[in-house]
């Protein structure tokens, strides 16, 4: 009997460890999610977020409306150079596109220039709750001639 209890506690112990295992491979995977592309000397870095993070005061200063049902997708480039430094730069021409199953929409950059960074902004529309959505990007950095293409695959929710 003493053994038939240990065996039920450690089937019930491995199968709350397999469930837990199931239910928290998603936040693996988004934790180990890609942020940059670097290409020769070249590094691309991106991020996506629901507009409803940022605070009203940045939203209103950069021109973005914030809403849960609005996504913002963030580049910026870096060039590396032989002594090992990096300094951001420009980019030449930079376009994409965001989808879901049912729609494709062109995104629309804008350059943001600060002190020490420069980036570019693109608004995006989530249209349900829990929606994958697909971002892609095409960078020509101002110093080169070669694009360097992003491709970003995540679910946004409406917060």
């Amino acid at each position: 009997m003493l053994l038939a209890n240990h065996f039920s506690t450690y089937l019930k112990i491995a199968l709350c460890t397999i469930l837990a295992s199931i239910l928290l491979w998603p936040c693996t995977l988004t934790a180990q999610e890609n942020i940059s592309v670097r290409e020769g000397r070249y590094e691309v870095f991106y991020s996506a977020f629901n507009t409803s993070f940022l605070s009203p005061k940045v939203a209103s200063s950069l021109g973005i409306v914030r809403g849960d049902d609005r996504g913002l997708l963030n580049v910026s480039v870096l060039e590396y150079f032989p002594d090992g430094s990096s300094h951001p730069i420009a980019a030449k021409t930079i376009s994409g596109s965001s989808y879901d199953l049912l729609h494709r929409r062109s995104l629309d950059f804008q350059e943001v220039v600060e002190t020490d960074a420069r980036y570019y902004l693109a608004p995006f529309k989530i249209t349900n709750d829990n929606e994958m959505i697909i971002i892609q990007v095409d960078v020509t950095p101002v110093t080169s001639d070669q694009s360097i293409a992003i491709r970003l695959e995540r679910r946004f929710f409406h917060n």
